[in-house]
C-alpha cells in the first residue's frame, strides 16, 4: 500500500482517539491485509482522501483489525472492508442521496424525506463511499471556511 500523507494509519487505540478528537469528522477505513475486496478499494479511498481531507475537520483513517483488534471490536467490526463515520468523536450517519438541484446541506437535512442515510458502509461500494466522502468534505470544506472568515474578522 502506498503512503498518502491524508490517510492516518492508526496503529493504537489510543492513536485512534486521538484522531477523533482532533477532527470535527472521521472516516474509518477497517481494512485486512489478506482481503481482497480491502485492496481493490483502497486507491479510491487514497484518492478520496486527497479530494476531501481537511485539517482538523475531516480525517481518513485506516484501521488494520488484525494490528488493532481492541478498535474494530470497541465498533463491531467483523466484515472487511468496513468504512464507519464518525463525528465529533461519535458514531454518525452520512446522508448519500444524490443532492437535488438547487438543494443545500441544510435544506437536505431538513427533508428527511430525501435522505439515504448510512451509518456504515460494509463492503467495496464505490458509490456509497464517493458519496459520502463527498457530503463530509463538503460539509468539512464549508465549516473550515466558516471559521477562517470568524478569525479574520
Amino acid at each position: 500500500m502506498s503512503a498518502n500523507v491524508n490517510v492516518n494509519l492508526v496503529e493504537s487505540e489510543a492513536a485512534f482517539k486521538a484522531l477523533l478528537a482532533a477532527n470535527t469528522f472521521v472516516i474509518a477505513d477497517f481494512y485486512a491485509d489478506w482481503c481482497g475486496p480491502c485492496k481493490a478499494i483502497a486507491p479510491l479511498y487514497a484518492k478520496l482522501a486527497t479530494e476531501n481531507a481537511v485539517a482538523g475537520h475531516l480525517a481518513f483513517a485506516k484501521i488494520n483489525v488484525d494490528n488493532v483488534p481492541e478498535v474494530a471490536k470497541e465498533y463491531s467490526v467483523s466484515a472487511m472492508p468496513s468504512f464507519l463515520f464518525f463525528s465529533s468523536g461519535e458514531r454518525a450517519s452520512v446522508n448519500i442521496a444524490p443532492r437535488k438541484p438547487g438543494a443545500t446541506i441544510e435544506s437536505e437535512d431538513a427533508d428527511a424525506a430525501a435522505k439515504n442515510v448510512q451509518n456504515l458502509i460494509k463492503g467495496a461500494d464505490p458509490r456509497a463511499l464517493s458519496a459520502a466522502a463527498a457530503r463530509l468534505g463538503e460539509i468539512a470544506k464549508a465549516t473550515a471556511a466558516a471559521a477562517a472568515a470568524e478569525a479574520a474578522a
